[in-house]
C-alpha cells in the first residue's frame, strides 16, 4: 500500500531534490515534508545526514521490526540519533502509514460501495460460518497470551501503539468479552486519547456500527507485523491469540474462574454505584 509512493518521493528526492506531486508545476520538498509532519525542529541535516530527537526517533520507528531499528543499537550524540537520508525516507514512511491510518476506516462512495456488495457479503457469509473461538465469558488478564498481556501493559502505561497494535489489542478485549466502555476506560491513560474517535473505532470493531464483528488477528499477522511478543511454549502449539486464552481457561481451575466471575461482577456493581 505505502511502497508506491515511498518509491516515488525517494526516486524524486534523488532526482531533482523535490517531490512531486500532482501535476508539473506541483512539487514537495523534504523541508516541506517535514514541515507537514511537523518534524523540523526535531530532524536536524548533518554532514553525513541527519540526526532525530530520540522522542521522535522511538515514535516513528516503534512499527519497524529490523533489529537495526532499536535504540539500544544506535549511536546517540546528546538525545539525538544520526541516520542517512536512506533511513530518514524510511522513518517519513512510517509517519505517512500513520497519517493513513489514523484517518481510517474511510467513507466509501456509494457507487463504489454498492459494486462491492456482493463480494463483501460472500467474504461475511464465509467469515460467519467460521467458529474461530466460543464464547467468552470471562476475562483473566493474567492468562492473556504475551503478546496481547505486552500491548495492553503498554496502553496501561500510556504509551503510543501504532494503528495494527491498537486493532489488535482491542479487537481481542472486544473478543473476549469487555464492553465499549469498559475498552475506552482502559484508553483513557494513553497520551493524545480521544474518547470520541476511540468509541467509534471500538463500536466498528464491535460491529455495532459496521456489518462486521472483528475477530483479533491471527499468530501470523501479529509476527508480520512485530506484535509477537515473549512467546512461550504454548505458542507454539496455536496459531491465534484466542485460542491461547481458551486453552489457559481451560487449563484454569472451575473455582478459580468462578472467582474471577464474582470480582468482576463485584467491580462492575461498584464502578455503576459511582
Amino acid at each position: 500500500m505505502f511502497g508506491a509512493p515511498y518509491d516515488r518521493f525517494t526516486t524524486d528526492e534523488a532526482d531533482d531534490a523535490e517531490f512531486k506531486s500532482v501535476g508539473d508545476d506541483a512539487s514537495v520538498s523534504r523541508r516541506d515534508l517535514l514541515a507537514e509532519f511537523d518534524l523540523t525542529s526535531h530532524v536536524h541535516a548533518t554532514a553525513d545526514g541527519y540526526d532525530v530527537g530520540v522522542p521522535t526517533y522511538l515514535l516513528l520507528s516503534s512499527s519497524l521490526r529490523s533489529d537495526d531499528w532499536r535504540l539500544v543499537n544506535r549511536a546517540l550524540d546528546d538525545g539525538r540519533v544520526p541516520v542517512s537520508e536512506p533511513e530518514l525516507d524510511t522513518l517519513l514512511q512510517q509517519a505517512v502509514r500513520e497519517r493513513v491510518a489514523e484517518g481510517l476506516p474511510l467513507d466509501v462512495p456509494d457507487e463504489i460501495a454498492d459494486a462491492l456488495e456482493a463480494p463483501a457479503t460472500a467474504v461475511r457469509d464465509v467469515l460467519a460460518d467460521m467458529d474461530l473461538t466460543r464464547e467468552i465469558d470471562t476475562v483473566v488478564p493474567e492468562l492473556f497470551p504475551p503478546c496481547m498481556q505486552h500491548l495492553l501493559d503498554q496502553v496501561q502505561r500510556g504509551e503510543h501503539l501504532p494503528h495494527h497494535s491498537r486493532f489488535a489489542i482491542t479487537s481481542f478485549l472486544a473478543n473476549v468479552g469487555l464492553s465499549t466502555d469498559e475498552i475506552v476506560d482502559i484508553y483513557k491513560v494513553n497520551p493524545g486519547f480521544g474518547e470520541e474517535m476511540t468509541r467509534y473505532q471500538t463500536d466498528h470493531i464491535q460491529g455495532e456500527t459496521s456489518p462486521t464483528e472483528y475477530t483479533a488477528p491471527s499468530c501470523a499477522t501479529m509476527k508480520a507485523y512485530g506484535d509477537c511478543v515473549n512467546p512461550d511454549d504454548l505458542c507454539d502449539a496455536i496459531n491465534h491469540p484466542l485460542s491461547y486464552y481458551e486453552a489457559k481457561l481451560d487449563d484454569e481451575d472451575d473455582e478459580d474462574l468462578e472467582d474471577w466471575r464474582d470480582r468482576e461482577e463485584t467491580d462492575a456493581d461498584a464502578d455503576a454505584e459511582a
